[in-house]
């Protein structure tokens, strides 16, 4: 081979090489770049001067009572598998496999946010909730699928996407009139049923939002809001009786229970309720309520939280105490998730 033809070989061989290391490093920095965590939102950013109603739930893993938590799940999920003894051995055992490697998985997206709020439209009076879970060990995986979204929406007649401040807000028709609504922001997911909601929510994470004065149920949400101690891991206030008492009734049907008394409940104007893992890894907290009039009578209390215990028809999820004028609560996180309805 003639020197020629051996630099020819040569560079190419050094070409290759190149663009082999810069192909490593660049597979390495996209690798190192989707799992860098996020910044876990604070869901309270997305308080505008309109909302009559808000909820946040975080999970920590530095709180000792988050791998309670996560120990009950596991341990509930193997009680109902032992239960059911038509599933075979090997089977039996792939599916604690698989239970442990989820509770493995869960732990390793910790911090977790999840948000809830509520507002009504002035134009026709109906209520838009917008939901939010922000998932700082996920890393930059939502980008991607926010990418992979952008080019995917909008090719039919029943998505389209938007873009409103550099945000693609996707919009998917329902069956009727509806529609839903979702937009991605690094590690944020956000879900609503509103356009302008979802607009509304970007120009809050961007401090723009609208100088307008609150309605009354909102500044009663704001008070009780900021009156629960920030530590708490749940939290959450709705200042307008109407909104209570339509979430009240949404939680008895997902309980598949009879709708709440309304004799009872047309009383209550406003409620706050704040709660913490306890060493059990149950949540325990408070509910504060605020009637009408001001002055109750006790036997109230006690009546709202018969009601309320109708939710649980075991007896074994939830425990309430009452204790005027608030009704103390302890959810058995464990036994809600894994109950065995053949059981019941």
């Amino acid at each position: 081979m003639n020197s020629t033809g051996k630099k020819w070989a040569i560079g190419c061989a050094l070409g290759c090489a190149g663009l082999l290391v810069a192909t490593i490093v660049a597979v390495a920095f996209f690798a190192s770049w989707v799992v860098r965590p996020g910044k876990l939102l604070e869901p309270v950013r997305l308080v505008g001067p309109d909302t009559i109603g808000f909820a946040e739930w975080t999970v920590r893993p530095d709180d000792p009572a988050t791998d309670r938590f996560l120990e009950l799940l596991l341990a509930g999920s193997r009680n109902l598998s032992d239960r059911d003894q038509t599933i075979p051995k090997l089977i039996d055992q792939i599916m604690k496999n698989q239970q442990v490697r989820q509770v493995d998985d869960l732990r390793r997206l910790l911090p977790i946010s999840a948000g809830w709020t509520l507002r009504r439209r002035a134009d026709d009076g109906r209520e838009i909730h917008l939901f939010t879970l922000s998932l700082e060990g996920i890393g930059n995986r939502l980008r991607i699928v926010d990418w992979i979204l952008g080019m995917a929406v909008g090719r039919d007649s029943q998505s389209e996407v938007r873009v409103y401040r550099d945000e693609n807000i996707y919009s998917f028709r329902l069956n009727g009139d509806g529609i839903a609504v979702v937009f991605i922001r690094g590690n944020d997911l956000f879900f609503t049923s509103d356009l302008a909601t979802a607009e509304a929510a970007i120009d809050l994470l961007l401090g723009l939002g609208p100088p307008t004065k609150s309605p009354p149920a909102a500044e009663v949400a704001a008070r009780l809001l900021s009156a629960i101690p920030p530590d708490r891991s749940l939290r959450a206030a709705i200042g307008d009786g109407e909104a209570v008492r339509s979430v009240v009734a949404a939680v008895f049907a997902a309980a598949e229970a009879a709708p709440p008394d309304p004799q009872i409940w047309r009383v209550v104007q406003a409620l706050a309720v704040h709660a913490n893992l306890d060493s059990d890894g149950a949540l325990a907290g408070t509910i504060e309520l605020t009637t009408d009039p001001a002055e109750p009578d006790p036997s109230l209390i006690d009546r709202l939280a018969a009601d309320l215990s109708r939710i649980d028809s075991t007896g074994q999820r939830l425990e309430i105490v009452p204790s005027f004028p608030t009704i103390s609560f302890r959810i058995k996180m464990g036994t809600v998730a894994f109950s065995d309805p053949r059981q019941e």
